[in-house]
């Protein structure tokens, strides 16, 4: 198969696994008043990762014992959770939102690097000061970007009616992020034309860095 058409393959179907899961959760957070598949959804994720992180970790079998436990809590709150699918997700959209704004905006602190001034470094190698600040700028407003996203959502949910709350964490927090994607590269190409990367490339540069830095060292015969 082409690599292109592969690539494009790839991409589509990630969308639709998005987009299916994102109906999904609708329906089961604002639509319905019970259901074990939804809070299995919402709360799958996080197991998954937690086990990934679990296995991986230097401290396994202690963190698997861990596991465990949790695992064990929530057979016996299931019946609870099931029926309260709403908070599950207002949990995870409202968690996600904060911890990725909170990676953001913490490397706006004095003597960090901003985390978007490191992405562009691990894309072209070296930039220019007006590409640091720009990249500090960007850095600061996906950090904002969290924020009100995080904030809305609280707001909804506390006070709109469920389907309002769902649409906009479950339905319009992809394409609002796409949005957000989207209006920064087109400010990006007026005040910065030279630099058209884009996430592709950030993704492959931060993959490249990554497997550079757990590559294993090998010592000259020299040293």
């Amino acid at each position: 198969m082409n690599p292109g058409i592969a690539r494009a393959a790839r991409v589509l179907a990630i969308g639709l696994i998005v987009a299916a899961s994102a109906v999904a959760a609708h329906y089961a957070s604002a639509l319905v008043e019970s259901s074990d598949w939804g809070a299995m959804l919402a709360i799958g994720p996080f197991a998954a990762g937690a086990a990934a992180f679990a296995w991986h970790s230097p401290r396994r079998p202690v963190l698997l014992v861990l596991l465990a436990a949790a695992t064990a809590a929530l057979a016996a709150l299931w019946p609870t959770l099931a029926h309260n699918v709403d908070w599950l997700f207002f949990v995870q959209h409202v968690g996600l939102n904060l911890l990725l704004g909170i990676g953001f905006g913490r490397t706006l602190a004095a003597g960090r690097k901003p985390l978007c001034t490191d992405i562009a470094e691990m894309i072209h190698g070296h930039i220019s000061p007006a590409s640091t600040r720009y990249t500090r700028q960007v850095t600061l407003a996906w950090t904002v970007f969290f924020g009100t996203m995080a904030g809305t959502s609280a707001i909804l949910f506390a006070f709109a009616p469920a389907t309002v709350w769902s649409t906009f964490a479950n339905l319009l927090n992809w394409p609002l992020v796409g949005a957000m994607f989207v209006a920064e590269y087109l400010v990006r190409q007026r005040l910065l034309p030279e630099d058209r990367s884009n996430i592709i490339d950030a993704i492959r540069a931060y993959r490249r860095n990554t497997a550079s830095s757990a590559a294993p060292r090998i010592s000259s015969p020299l040293e």
